[in-house]
């Protein structure tokens, strides 16, 4: 089937679209995806005609099938993925947003920068092997907590988005290292951290999540002006050491 040009399987109940996505199952690369088999398969096809079925995500690995031209899409009410922001701008961009994704299985990177995403996709959320990823200048208001899963992340761009708080779970990534945060509007960190760059940024997000996790929580020596939000949401909270900072009120 693989020298398949043209699909035609509009007017159907489908629901979805066979993928090849796997993920590793040995020890040495436990986690990692991998392409096997699929629609990505049918690299010669030209025109897919899904329109008028009950799609409610496209598979990523349509975006291996490069000679793709014409995929008519309508009438898919529940289409949830790519996100309506993609699908809104029509083939060219979900294309090129399902490239991107399938070149991160083989790289461990994906910029999603200038899309305009209002929140990180569920597809990108499954990719947890990335090492490296960029949604600047979109428009985020919040930073899904599932990020905590993306135990290989070592650098994160949320710069230019419309963020209000970095989550502390991003504290807990092991080899996590440099994050860029300029033009949004972040409350937390507080600004005498944020002022101090990606390392200062990195260490208040592992102290915190230190005592989400620990009940232990040091914020001591960062020039706080006043007690951070998060303490207050730490219910667990054992021992808190808030010296050598310019808090003038509890």
């Amino acid at each position: 089937m693989t020298s398949l040009t043209r699909v035609q399987v509009h007017n159907n109940e489908l629901i979805d679209l066979p993928s090849g996505l796997r993920y590793e199952a040995s020890t040495e690369n436990a986690g990692w995806p991998i392409f096997s088999g699929g629609i990505g398969c049918l690299s010669n096809l030209t025109e897919l005609t899904l329109h008028t079925n009950h799609l409610v995500k496209l598979p990523i690995d349509l975006g291996l099938v490069t000679c793709l031209r014409t995929m008519p899409l309508t009438d898919n009410g529940t289409l949830l993925s790519p996100p309506p922001e993609i699908i809104i701008r029509g083939h060219r961009m979900i294309m090129e947003y399902l490239r991107k994704l399938c070149m991160s299985v083989y790289t461990g990177k994906l910029d999603l920068s200038r899309l305009g995403l209002m929140r990180l996709p569920e597809d990108v959320l499954g990719l947890t092997h990335i090492t490296s990823l960029s949604i600047a200048e979109n428009r985020l208001e919040v930073l899904d907590e599932r990020i905590g899963k993306f135990r290989r992340l070592t650098d994160l761009n949320v710069s230019a988005n419309r963020l209000t708080e970095l989550p502390a779970i991003l504290g807990g990534l092991p080899d996590f290292h440099t994050i860029s945060y300029e033009d949004n509007n972040l409350e937390s960190p507080p600004q005498a951290v944020l002022n101090k760059g990606s390392p200062a940024v990195i260490s208040f997000l592992r102290r915190l999540w230190e005592g989400y996790s620990s009940g232990y929580l040091d914020l001591s020596g960062l020039e706080l002006q006043s007690v951070p939000n998060e303490v207050f949401k730490m219910t667990a909270l054992t021992y808190l050491n808030l010296d050598h900072n310019n808090i003038e009120e509890l």
